[in-house]
């Protein structure tokens, strides 16, 4: 039971660094705050990989790939404003099948057949896309998310046996679950991160036989994240 929390809890952190003058010096702490949520949605990520002859033919194929894969997304019932595309970025030194290979040219001189490459440009880029997740405890969440991530998988290895061409510049789908936390749950977890760190300062203060001055500096970073089932 202890994993199945761990995979359907996402966590949101809130991390406060404390600075106060105490006696011409300066106290540093930090502060945190943790609160543990039931995700609502599955969240997929999928990576385009295509080369070509030029960049604009690359990039044909790219958006060409993007097309069918929003539709492939939308027909397994994903949330269409969730399905997003990420910047397009080049590969560079590629390795895989994306590297040049020979290409003989019909060219002799004399008895000698010369062989030259053919070099190639290869485009990536990220897709993601989300399902709302109904259940609302994590027994009908640990449900709901096999299936759905089963669903997924047998359309991606439909697509396989169906167009391996196309399922080739597909990389296999990673999933995620994912909680989302409001406003005002946000300022809750500010507002204790801060006094954790301010009680910690306290602290270190009295350690050191020092009183505790006026805040100096302030600073909060916010270390949301997401379990991730692999």
């Amino acid at each position: 039971m202890r994993q199945i929390l761990q995979i359907l809890l996402a966590s949101a952190m809130f991390s406060i660094p404390v600075v106060s003058r105490a006696h011409g010096g300066e106290i540093t702490t930090e502060g945190t705050a943790v609160v543990k949520v039931l995700p609502t949605v599955l969240r997929t990520q999928i990576t385009i990989q295509e080369r070509g002859t030029s960049a604009e033919d690359a990039m044909y194929k790219i958006v060409d790939n993007q097309r069918a894969l929003h539709e492939y997304l939308l027909s397994l019932g994903a949330n269409p404003r969730s399905i997003l595309f990420g910047e397009v970025s080049e590969i560079a030194g590629v390795k895989s099948k994306f590297s040049s290979a020979p290409k003989k040219q019909p060219r002799s001189f004399g008895s000698t057949t010369v062989v030259e490459r053919q070099e190639f440009v290869s485009f990536s880029v990220g897709g993601t896309a989300e399902w709302e997740l109904k259940a609302r405890n994590q027994q009908g969440l640990l449900v709901e998310f096999h299936v759905l991530k089963k669903r997924i998988i047998a359309a991606y290895n439909q697509v396989k046996n169906e167009n391996p061409k196309l399922a080739a510049s597909f990389s296999p789908p990673s999933f995620e679950l994912a909680g989302r936390i409001n406003n005002q749950k946000k300022m809750e977890l500010l507002q204790a991160a801060f006094d954790n760190a301010k009680s910690n300062a306290a602290k270190l203060a009295s350690v050191a036989d020092a009183e505790l001055g006026p805040l100096v500096k302030l600073n909060t970073t916010d270390n949301s994240r997401h379990v991730t089932n692999q």
